[in-house]
């Protein structure tokens, strides 16, 4: 079993880039309002609903998402291996 010093620290790394993936989301919204103002009530009652209906913005959104899930899956792995490299 993993101690619990590697279990909060991978958490903390999937929490800090959820964190990151949310404040890059916001990021590109407001790009995709400011390229399309005109989408009303329908974009503001929707979270990210300027990406949903950008193009643009949403294939922004989804590379982040794409990155971020790399990012993450290689810092998880990386702290397994090393866990596990330690016990030997």
């Amino acid at each position: 079993m993993m101690a619990a010093k590697w279990k909060f620290l991978i958490a903390s790394i999937v929490a800090y880039q959820f964190f990151l993936t949310w404040c890059l989301f916001d990021l590109v919204d407001t790009a995709a309002y400011l390229a399309r103002p005109e989408c009303g009530d329908w974009c503001r009652d929707r979270a990210f609903g300027f990406i949903l209906t950008n193009q643009g913005g949403y294939d922004t959104a989804m590379r982040v998402v794409i990155f971020g899930g790399v990012l993450t899956f290689t810092n998880v792995a990386f702290w397994i291996v090393a866990s596990i490299r330690k016990k030997r």
